[in-house]
């Protein structure tokens, strides 16, 4: 451009471009350099100046545009950051939720775990009792066996003890008959020697006789016929020395047959002047002694009637000694899977009576029960207390504290323990009359009034070889009962209710 401006090879200025800047191109492209205008007088120039201030506005505007595309940017950016920041703002709500659901499913998975551990534990806890429960059956029956067999062994003792009890007495039976047979045979000896005594006396009375009638012929034959009385006294005391006893041997002393030779009597028939002494008999008769000893045994017979009651009076209506038996104070199942119902002797009508024991060897699996029945009440093999017309008849005590007569059974007693004593009074005395429950010696809350005027105690056992105990059978001079705080009171004959 410079070069064309030197040689003056420059196009016309446009008519556009105002008078006043085409004088400035002009002076510029003066050829002489020196009459050209300076930088400053060129800037100075108006529409230098104006062209300046527009190039300066459009490079202002230019900045502001840039400027504005630079905001604009940054807007952008803020935009794109802030979107960008919404975008990790959604995605770690995405990732919240991701892991929560992912929390939510593990927990879910974790409480199907712990569920299914749960019924793991369950079944395990069940095959468990299972297994306790057949650990507990075969020890029941490994004890039933035990107890089977040591039930078999006390029989076998038993039935040893018996055989040795009567060998025994049979032996001494047959020391008794043979001592007795020595002892009559001793006697029957003495009876020999008896006999031969009373015939050596009767034949000395004969021979005595015979000399004292033939002294008599020689006397009548020697004094005249008419003696005088004092010469016949003098003949008498040989007459009464032909009549004296036999003596008795010493030895038969010994003897305690049961005819005694001591306490036999001699009878000697009285000597008739001139005729035949008679057969000598031996008379047994019973000493005074012995009479004064029988009657007192009588009178004590009659004295043996107990005043007072005591458990060895009680004696068990047994249905069938197969399922159960008493033995002595205890009745006793065997091992019968069948039930028992046991009701006792005497039957109660009067006075105040308290019968009581404790209970053995039942599983809490079973039943048991104590109380009274009305004495027509008739309780068969293999039955229950409250079986049919009985339930009427009939006051219960059950193991797990309820008493029942007619309708449900009524709780609150205490519940009956093994070895624990159990026992029911009965005031006979007053009306109305009373039925009172007492466990371990404490009087229960639970009664009865209106019992029947005669009545029997009974017990009730189901298990195999359990039992129960007597330990008390006994008159009361006054009643144990004093009537419990909010006790309640049934009545016979009517239904029970809650």
């Amino acid at each position: 451009m410079i070069d064309k401006i030197k040689k003056n090879k420059v196009s016309e200025v446009p008519d556009w471009v105002s008078n006043q800047m085409k004088e400035v191109i002009k002076w510029m492209m003066n050829q002489n350099e020196n009459h050209r205008p300076t930088t400053k007088m060129i800037l100075s120039h108006d529409t230098v100046l104006m062209y300046l201030r527009s190039c300066e506005d459009r490079e202002q505007s230019k900045q502001e545009k840039i400027e504005a595309f630079n905001e604009r940017d940054l807007l952008i950016e803020e935009r794109n950051g802030l979107q960008s920041d919404n975008e990790r703002a959604l995605a770690g709500r995405d990732q919240e939720r991701i892991e929560k659901d992912r929390l939510q499913i593990e927990l879910s998975r974790e409480r199907i775990e712990k569920d299914l551990l749960q019924i793991e534990l369950n079944r395990q806890i069940q095959e468990r009792n299972a297994l306790q429960s057949d650990n507990e059956r075969a020890l029941a029956e490994r004890d039933r066996e035990r107890i089977e067999k040591d039930q078999l062994q006390i029989e076998l003792n038993r039935e040893r003890i018996e055989k040795d009890q009567q060998k025994r007495r049979a032996d001494s039976t047959q020391s008794e008959l043979d001592r007795q047979k020595t002892k009559t045979n001793e006697s029957q000896e003495l009876v020999n020697a008896f006999q031969q005594q009373i015939e050596a006396t009767q034949s000395d009375n004969t021979r005595l006789t015979t000399e004292n009638q033939h002294l008599q012929t020689e006397l009548s034959k020697l004094r005249p016929l008419t003696t005088s009385p004092k010469q016949q006294s003098k003949l008498e005391p040989k007459h009464q020395q032909i009549q004296q006893q036999i003596p008795i041997p010493s030895n038969t002393q010994q003897s305690d047959n049961h005819i005694s030779l001591q306490q036999m009597s001699f009878v000697q028939p009285a000597v008739i002047r001139g005729a035949q002494i008679g057969q000598s008999v031996i008379v047994s008769k019973p000493l005074p002694k012995e009479q004064s000893k029988a009657q007192p045994k009588h009178q004590q017979i009659q004295q043996q009637v107990p005043p007072s009651l005591n458990p060895n009076m009680l004696v068990g209506i047994i249905p069938n000694k197969q399922h159960v038996y008493q033995q002595g104070l205890k009745i006793i199942r065997t091992d019968k899977y069948d039930i028992s119902t046991v009701a006792f002797n005497p039957i109660i009508s009067s006075g105040i009576v308290r019968f009581g024991g404790f209970f053995e060897r039942h599983s809490s699996l079973y039943n048991f029960s104590i109380g009274i029945a009305e004495s027509s009440a008739i309780f068969g093999s293999n039955e229950w207390p409250i079986n049919g017309e009985n339930r009427q008849k009939t006051v219960c005590y059950w193991k797990d504290g309820g008493i029942s007569h007619i309708g449900p059974v009524i709780p609150e007693n205490s519940k009956i323990e093994l070895n624990k004593s159990v026992s029911c009074e009965v005031n006979m005395n007053i009306s109305p009359r009373t039925l009172t429950f007492f466990y371990d010696d404490q009087e229960q809350g639970l009664s009865v009034k209106y019992i029947p005027s005669s009545i029997r105690f009974y017990i009730f056992l189901w298990d195999a070889n359990s039992s129960f105990t007597i330990n008390g059978f006994e008159n009361l001079q006054y009643s144990s009962a004093k009537k419990v705080s909010n006790g309640k009171v049934f009545e016979w004959g009517k239904e029970w209710k809650q």
